[in-house]
Parts: structure tokens; C-alpha cells; sequence
């Protein structure tokens, strides 16, 4: 038996299932013959259950590991689905699967046709994930034309002010276009941060990121982050760039930033060639 031990991996959203599917393949065996994409197996026109089932054990160190010597070379089964088709399986399972009943054709589309609903809808809110990417990238388009630099900052203006300043630099926007190399909040609290120093629109930005004090902060950066200074984040150089207006603002608005040594070393640094210049 291969089920005697089972898991389930829910995403949000259907195009997340291949990334958890890719990831278990890296790290387990797997058995091929046994394993089964049911997406695959409906047809053009048939809508229904849709689960990817991979027959898998523990391999390398793993296998090998005292921790997990109680699984010793066991098989079990992982199901990896989005939760609109959780949702769907669920309720088909328990109305129809468990009840023993022989429904009529007709009930049996109108299942059908929930599926099919379920699916459209996962689809429209995978193309409203794609939504930030999208105004993103209209105002960076903007702003490298120099229009509508003076507009108030918002989280979309920001990231594109920031990209179109730092083009090199590590981006909030993860390669999917959607997902933050960050926590959701980090943009949002730089942005309040970056409104309490005075930068409020997106020539501000532009204008602050060119200093002479600032290009000396992402240095120093640089240096101690041992990254080419064009490479450093654009969240490291908004995060320098509200350090060295105004640090008790960093520190109010993202002080999970202060365990990074290099950005209190880049701050210090201006705040001592500031004191000298003085």
C-alpha cells in the first residue's frame, strides 16, 4: 500500500501547484508508475476533480536520518492542490462519493458545471494577482519618460521609482510579478516612512536616491555586504535612503531592518561625515 501515510498541500492559487510539485520532486523519491496528475487525465471539455498525487519516500540524508527512522523506507501519498479545487473535491467527496447514491446525469453536470465555475474563477484571480506587475511597470514606463513625477507616493509608484532609479538592484517584485521579495507589509511601511522624511512623490525619490549622501551610504553598503553597489536591494537602498534623513523613523517603521549590520554601518557612516562636515 502506498496511502497508508498521506499528506495534502493546499495553495492559493493553481499556478502554485507546479512550484510545490517541482520542490517535492528535489527533495524526495518519487515514484513515477504510481504517481498521477489528474488535471492531466480530464479531458478538453471535462471539468472535475483535479489533484496532483505523488507516491513518495524519504531520500537521501534523510533516509538515512535518526529523525526520521520511523518512516524507514515507507511509501506515502501527497496530494497537491490550489484551494478552489480543494473546495471542489471536498464537496463532490461528501456529496456524491460517500453518499452511495446514483445521481442523474443531470445533477452530475451541474457538478460538473461547478467545477468548470471554480476554474474560471481561479483564473481570473491568478490574472488579478498579475494586476500589481502590470501598474507597476505603466508607471515605470512613466517615469523613465519623466511624466507624472509629481504625483503623491504611493506603493506602486514607489516600486516603480525605485526600479527605474536602481534598475541593477535586487527588486521588491519577485520574477513572478506578483509576490514581494519581502513581506507584503515592508513596501507599504517604506512608503509612511518615506512620507514622514519628506519624500512624497516620485522626483523626490529620484532626487534623494542621487545624492552625493546617499550614493556615499550605499557605498559603504556595498562594501560591508560585499555585493557591487548598483546590485544592493531596492529595499536595502529605500531603507538607507530613511536611515540617513531620519533613523528614528526607520526604526518606528521597519526595525526588522536594523538586525542587517551593513545598513546600521551605512546609516553611522553618513551620520559621522554629516557631523564633520558640520
Amino acid at each position: 500500500m502506498t496511502d497508508k501515510i498521506g499528506v495534502r498541500v493546499m495553495t492559493y492559487y493553481g499556478g502554485d501547484v507546479e512550484t510545490v510539485v517541482a520542490a517535492l520532486k528535489d527533495e524526495l523519491e518519487i515514484d513515477s508508475a504510481q504517481s498521477v496528475d489528474k488535471r492531466s487525465a480530464l479531458g478538453l471539455r471535462e471539468f472535475g476533480y483535479r489533484s496532483v498525487h505523488l507516491i513518495a519516500r524519504l531520500s537521501g540524508g534523510r533516509a538515512r536520518s535518526a529523525e526520521y527512522a520511523d518512516l524507514g523506507g515507507e511509501w506515502f501519498e501527497i496530494q497537491v492542490r490550489s484551494v478552489f479545487e480543494h473546495a471542489w473535491a471536498e464537496i463532490e467527496h461528501e456529496v456524491v462519493y460517500k453518499s452511495g447514491v446514483e445521481f442523474p446525469d443531470a445533477t452530475r453536470r451541474r457538478f460538473a458545471a461547478l467545477a468548470g465555475t471554480l476554474e474560471l474563477l481561479e483564473r481570473e484571480f491568478a490574472a488579478l494577482r498579475r494586476e500589481p506587475r502590470t501598474i507597476v511597470d505603466a508607471y515605470s514606463e512613466d517615469f523613465r519618460a519623466r511624466r507624472r513625477l509629481d504625483e503623491k507616493l504611493d506603493v506602486a509608484r514607489f516600486l516603480a521609482a525605485v526600479g527605474v532609479a536602481r534598475p541593477e538592484s535586487l527588486p521588491f517584485l519577485g520574477p513572478e510579478g506578483h509576490r514581494l521579495n519581502a513581506p507584503a507589509s515592508t513596501a507599504k511601511n517604506c512608503v509612511q516612512a518615506l512620507r514622514l522624511t519628506g519624500v512624497r512623490t516620485p522626483r523626490q525619490v529620484f532626487t534623494e536616491l542621487s545624492t552625493k549622501r546617499f550614493l556615499n551610504a550605499a557605498k559603504t553598503y556595498a562594501s560591508e555586504s560585499r555585493v557591487p553597489e548598483a546590485e544592493i536591494s531596492q529595499l536595502a537602498s529605500a531603507a538607507i535612503l530613511i536611515g540617513i534623513k531620519k533613523s528614528r523613523v526607520l526604526e518606528e517603521w521597519l526595525p526588522d531592518l536594523l538586525a542587517d549590520r551593513a545598513l546600521l554601518s551605512a546609516i553611522a557612516g553618513a551620520a559621522k561625515r554629516r557631523a564633520n562636515a558640520g
